[in-house]
């Protein structure tokens, strides 16, 4: 299946939040899905990193390509 993920969802999907459902989880990392992120959503996580309301523990480019993968 292919899964076009929110900004939010996959914020919260690579830092292991409890705010993302197992069943959410499941999906996720399962491996059986096709999962997609938006260019919206990339831009919105460097200019929220630009302005200093989305800390990362790396560059925000380098951090958001690695989590992709």
């Amino acid at each position: 299946m292919k899964i076009l993920l929110d900004t939010q969802v996959f914020l919260w999907a690579i830092t292991d939040d409890a705010r993302l459902t197992a069943p959410h989880r499941d999906l996720f990392l399962g491996g059986s899905n096709e999962l997609h992120l938006s260019l919206a959503s990339v831009l919105e996580m460097l200019i929220k990193t630009g302005l200093g309301k989305l800390p990362l523990p790396l560059p925000a480019g380098d951090y958001i390509a690695k989590q992709m993968e």
